[in-house]
């Protein structure tokens, strides 16, 4: 018996070809509109996710990294624990720094946001410079001339942000230790801000100090001590209030903060802004 080859009309092979290849591009339509119908990407959307705190950070979708991806923990003394203290918005730090310029606003500080360290960092960098430059300057003016060539004093530098420093990281933990044995929640960092944002005062008041004139120099920084003072008062009086029930312990606390303030401008004065009268 033989074979008898049927082929199927050319028409029909294009016909069959044609229905092949939408039914593909339907179903991949299909896949496409089942991938995407759960995803609402509105820029309404997304603002209240970032209101919210459910959007990812941009820095979590650069490395692909998930929220609720365990971290590894960090200690105090690394780098790694301090790095979120210095991630903060501009707008922020500006709000901060007015605050503390003009410090009788009934609201809290921070707003229940977590301190940063990234503004009391500039903070004391800068009035370390301001100390060393205005120092060297008001060296300059004094100098008569009698004892050869001025010549600058780099080391001002040196004794400028050891003091400032020195006093931003002391002064916080010592009260920090006071509030702490107390039963106060406050912490080390947020005390750190907030000593490091009541120095902000001094860096005006340490510019303007180069004027030649004693009297205009003490009025200067025992008013931008005072007002310093005022800021971290209103600040903290709160906690110690709260947490010191002896009202001993509370003035001891405020007197060591007022008598560090104190103890830094005299220093300051001392030390940077000395004339040949005083």
């Amino acid at each position: 018996m033989e074979d008898i080859d049927i082929d199927p009309p050319e028409e029909v092979s294009q016909s069959f070809a044609i229905n092949v290849q939408k039914l593909m591009a339907a179903q991949e339509q299909t896949k496409t509109t089942d991938s995407l119908q759960f995803q609402d990407l509105s820029y309404e959307k997304r603002a209240l996710d970032i209101e919210a705190g459910t959007e990812p950070s941009e820095r979590a979708q650069l490395l692909g990294e998930t929220e609720t991806s365990p971290k590894s923990a960090a200690y105090f003394w690394s780098v790694t624990y301090y790095q979120p203290f210095f991630d903060i918005d501009t707008r922020d730090v500006k709000a901060r720094v007015l605050k503390a310029l003009w410090p009788f606003k009934e609201e809290s500080f921070f707003l229940e946001q977590q301190p940063d360290l990234y503004g009391p960092f500039w903070i004391c960098t800068t009035l370390s410079l301001a100390l060393a430059m205005t120092g060297n300057l008001i060296s300059w003016l004094s100098f008569n001339g009698q004892n050869g060539q001025w010549a600058s004093e780099f080391e001002k530098l040196l004794v400028a942000a050891s003091l400032v420093y020195g006093c931003a990281v002391i002064v916080p933990l010592v009260l920090w230790f006071i509030l702490k044995q107390s039963g106060s929640s406050m912490g080390f960092v947020e005390i750190v801000s907030l000593y490091g944002y009541s120095l902000l005062i001094f860096i005006p008041a340490t510019i303007l100090c180069s004027i030649p004139i004693a009297w205009v120099d003490w009025m200067l920084l025992f008013g931008a001590g005072a007002w310093s003072i005022l800021f971290l008062t209103r600040s903290i009086w709160i906690e110690i209030q709260t947490h010191v029930t002896l009202p001993k312990h509370r003035y001891i606390a405020a007197g060591f903060v007022c008598a560090t303030h104190f103890a830094l401008l005299l220093l300051a004065k001392l030390y940077f802004f000395r004339y040949l009268g005083f």
